[in-house]
């Protein structure tokens, strides 16, 4: 499929780059979504600039080339000028580093001048490049906030078990269990169950919260924001169900060594 600027954009192509540029420019004043700014603005970088409007002309004309789709527009798009090119070699001659920060500024500058677009004309090819960045640090801050509510979580029974490894050192009894003693009875088991329930009512008014926010949504905008949300709430609820088992799994073998150890106490007694 090949996509005419000529055609779709009603252009005359016997018109030169200066006029079709302030033709396009006029156009963008004029648009109201954001897919045909960034129609316009694509149209206007190619063929407001002699070297990529020949590139554009040349594939348009020529009947092997079958594709000449959005992708293909964006990359001829972005092709360098001969300005930028020139300005590419001048760059590359520059001794150190900071001389070549300010060379590669004045290039962009330059550059944009000469196409005469702005930066608010670019950003819809940009966006994707700014949408992945921001989802990945998205991803960061959750990874990073889960961490923090696991080591919040758990700093309780880590006091514990630091308490009790000091207390063993000096007194190894103090860890023994007498084997008639149940969980109910024991501090370290109330401790941990304390922890599992407040992470689960935690995880519940998040529900209760999304819950409501569903009920009061209407655009569907908002529909994708509830699907999103509810993502993120699912990876909660279940990194909350592994962090249960793990504590449990923990503290039920920590139970069974404290049992060992008040067993061996206790047929010692015995004797």
């Amino acid at each position: 499929m090949k996509f005419d600027f000529y055609q779709d954009l009603d252009l005359k192509r016997s018109s030169d780059c200066v006029d079709l540029h302030s033709e396009l420019t006029e156009q963008i004043k004029g648009a109201t979504t954001p897919e045909d700014k960034d129609k316009l603005s694509t149209a206007r970088d190619i063929l407001g600039n002699p070297v990529r409007r020949a590139r554009y002309d040349q594939e348009l004309d020529d009947v092997t080339v079958t594709d000449l789709d959005v992708r293909r527009l964006h990359e001829i798009a972005a092709m360098p000028t001969t300005e930028q090119a020139d300005d590419a070699k001048a760059l590359a001659q520059f001794g150190s580093s900071g001389d070549a920060a300010v060379a590669a500024g004045s290039a962009g500058v330059s550059s944009q001048t000469f196409a005469g677009s702005t930066p608010q004309d670019s950003a819809p090819q940009a966006g994707d490049e700014t949408g992945s960045s921001a989802e990945s640090q998205s991803w960061q801050q959750q990874a990073s906030q889960l961490g923090k509510q696991l080591n919040a979580a758990t700093a309780p029974l880590q006091q514990t078990l630091h308490e009790a490894a000091g207390n063993l050192k000096s007194n190894p009894s103090w860890i023994a269990v007498d084997p008639k003693r149940q969980r109910s009875d024991s501090l370290m088991w109330a401790i941990v169950t304390g922890i599992i329930v407040l992470m689960w009512t935690i995880e519940f008014f998040k529900f209760l919260l999304l819950a409501g926010t569903a009920s009061k949504s209407e655009s569907l905008l908002e529909t994708f924001g509830l699907v999103s949300a509810a993502e993120d709430f699912f990876y909660d609820a279940m990194f909350t169900l592994v962090g249960s088992i793990v504590l449990l799994v923990l503290c039920q073998l920590a139970w069974n060594i404290r049992m060992v150890i008040g067993r061996r106490g206790w047929l010692e007694r015995e004797k």
